[in-house]
Formats: structure tokens, C-alpha cells, sequence
């Protein structure tokens, strides 16, 4: 019952109520709280209901274009604008794991942000602004010390040892897969909307995938090199279907799109991979 009582405008937004069921557990609440004497209730209290969801629904209209990336900010001023935002918010302030799908969700949530906002090229100072401001509020999210938001946007990432971030990598993905949609038409097998890996990994079974999923996301840098190392031959596979499935227009764009390390460590994995193929064409082990 407290779990009851305590139902807000928060959880009503997160679980898509419309006016009627909200009111109706409102009606609800303020008889349980007069039954059992829990505090005060007021006299109008359905028409200070409405005041309160007017309020919160015209904060959510004009929280958008009114936030300021000129500096840190609350991020949670962006999650408040979806239904998927204020469940991201639940998860983080209930402290549970970060895994994949979370970080997927912030990453797309961020994006498509910013992409609403900006177009397709917004600036490295708004990109580096929002994936502060997410760390600040969530330090759970943070990567390190020297620069805890280099998971979501990692400023001046091009080059041996880093990369661009999450947020930098969706955005061009969302930029490659609007592309194809205008200029190519769609064939049985193609990429589906929100999908972040290529189809061709669909044959990976649930180990190459997690593998994958986890190569696409950790941070270059030398300390993590050797890992990257071990878990790019254990999916060395899933690179040599895509390079053999005879797309050749897009084969790049794949692979690119599947294991952005590529172009890290001034093309060492790159070089790795051809090492693979000669000595598998040897028949060596």
C-alpha cells in the first residue's frame, strides 16, 4: 500500500498514464491517506492535480530547445521528455548494473537529442557538454579519472590509443543509415531500424555477440589493448563473413559500423586480421 501511496507524476509519465487513470489513483491515494489519517487532504485536491499535470507536461514541452548546452547542465532534463528517459532515470538512481541495453538506450536518448536540436553535425563542444553533464549527475557512468566522460565523448579522440566516443559513433551511424535508406532500396536481410550491428552478425552465437556488443563500446587505450587484442581474434569469424557476404559497396561501411576499433592503434587490428587470413590460407593453426 505505501508503494501505492507513493505514485508521483514521475512514475505516471514513465508508465504512459493518460488523464483518466491518473486521476482515478489520485482519487484512490487521497482516500487511503484520509482513512488512515496519513496527513491533511485538501479541499480541491483533483483541481491542484491538474495544476501540478499542467505544469509538468508544459516543462516537458519546453524543456527541449530551452536547455543551454553552453555549459554542464541537469541531463535529466532530457530524459524527463520520454517515456524510455524516465525509465533510464529509474534504472541509474536504483544503482543497478550498467549493461548493454542501458547504455544502448542512453546513447540513442543522447543522439537523437542532439541530432532534434542540431542536425546531423552538432559541434564537439555540445557533444562533450551533455556526456559531462551525464557523468556528473551519474557517476556510475564515468570511465576515469583523467577524463570521466570519454565512454559517451572523448574531446580530440581521433588518434593512436582513443576514439570518439558513443555518442559521436551513434550520431555518424544514424548519418550512414539515413544515407542508405535515401539512396538504396531496402532487400530482405537489411539492416533494421535501431539495430547498431550489421545483420551479418546474426549467425554469431550469444558468446561472439556479447564479445562483440563489448568490443564496440570499451575505450581504446593501452592499458586495454591486450584485451582488445584477445577478444578481436575471438571474432575474427564474424569480420570474415561480413568481408565474404560480396556487398563489396558496403563492406567498409560494415565493418566500420560493427567494430569501430578498426581504425584505432594506427591500424594495428587491421594488420592483425590480414596476419589471420594468410596464416589460415597456409593452413596454419
Amino acid at each position: 500500500m505505501e508503494t501505492f501511496i507513493a505514485l508521483d507524476n514521475n512514475d505516471f509519465c514513465r508508465l504512459q498514464l493518460n488523464t483518466g487513470q491518473r486521476k482515478k489513483i489520485q482519487k484512490y491515494q487521497t482516500q487511503l491517506l484520509e482513512k488512515y489519517n496519513a496527513v491533511p487532504v485538501e479541499e480541491d485536491t483533483e483541481k491542484l492535480e491538474d495544476i501540478i499535470e499542467e505544469d509538468y507536461l508544459s516543462d516537458f514541452e519546453q524543456a527541449g530547445p530551452s536547455i543551454s548546452l553552453e555549459k554542464e547542465f541537469d541531463i535529466d532534463l532530457i530524459f524527463r521528455q520520454s517515456a524510455e528517459g524516465l525509465r533510464i532515470m529509474e534504472l541509474l538512481r536504483q544503482e543497478n548494473s550498467v549493461d548493454f541495453k542501458l547504455i544502448k538506450s542512453i546513447t540513442t536518448i543522447l543522439s537523437e537529442y542532439l541530432v532534434k536540436r542540431f542536425g546531423y553535425h552538432p559541434n564537439a563542444h555540445y557533444k562533450d557538454v551533455i556526456a559531462k553533464s551525464l557523468v556528473r549527475r551519474y557517476e556510475m557512468l564515468s570511465t576515469s579519472a583523467a577524463c570521466p566522460q570519454a565512454l559517451w565523448f572523448y574531446p580530440n579522440g581521433r588518434g593512436p590509443g582513443k576514439h570518439s566516443g558513443k555518442i559521436h559513433y551513434h550520431i555518424e551511424y544514424m548519418v550512414k543509415k539515413d544515407k542508405q535508406q535515401i539512396h538504396q532500396p531496402r532487400r530482405l536481410g537489411d539492416v533494421h531500424d535501431g539495430d547498431d550491428i550489421d545483420v551479418a552478425q546474426g549467425t554469431a552465437n550469444q558468446d561472439d555477440s556479447s564479445i562483440i556488443d563489448k568490443l564496440k563500446y570499451i575505450v581504446p587505450t593501452d592499458a586495454s589493448l591486450n584485451a582488445i587484442m584477445s577478444d578481436w581474434v575471438k571474432t575474427f569469424e564474424t569480420r570474415k563473413k561480413i568481408r565474404d557476404s560480396g556487398d563489396d559497396s558496403n563492406i567498409v561501411d560494415q565493418l566500420l559500423d560493427a567494430f569501430p576499433l578498426m581504425t584505432e592503434y594506427n591500424g594495428s587490428l587491421i594488420t592483425m586480421d590480414f596476419e589471420l587470413m594468410f596464416f589460415q590460407s597456409c593452413g596454419l593453426p
